[in-house]
């Protein structure tokens, strides 16, 4: 079964695979591959840390999409470019799973 995320219009297949895949890349929990349009996450970690890996990971596809990767890239070193992906990952995870997005949409939509 193909599993996906659609980011901005553009497909992403998330796969599972392992740290020592050449891909992946050493040390790496997880990797987006813009070019391949693939986020890879390393299957060997618990399934909470694979589940923030991915959202992570998600988070580096919406920047990329939004065009704006380069820009904050510039604005910042590499450790404070991955905070900042990690806290943006960290909101989306939250957002998504704690609040009903279609039943606020259907709500706001509603004409009185």
């Amino acid at each position: 079964m193909d599993h996906s995320v659609n980011v901005n219009g553009i497909n992403y297949n998330v796969k599972l695979t392992t740290s020592k895949n050449a891909d992946l890349g050493e040390g790496n929990r997880g990797m987006t591959l813009f070019e391949d349009l693939k986020i890879l996450l390393d299957k060997s970690m618990a399934k909470e840390l694979r589940v923030k890996t991915f959202y992570h990971e998600l988070a580096h596809a919406i920047v990329e999409a939004t065009s704006f990767n380069n820009v904050i890239m510039r604005k910042f070193s590499d450790d404070d470019f991955e905070i900042f992906i990690d806290q943006l990952g960290y909101a989306i995870q939250f957002l998504l799973k704690n609040n009903d997005l279609n039943e606020l949409e259907n709500y706001i939509k509603k004409e009185e």
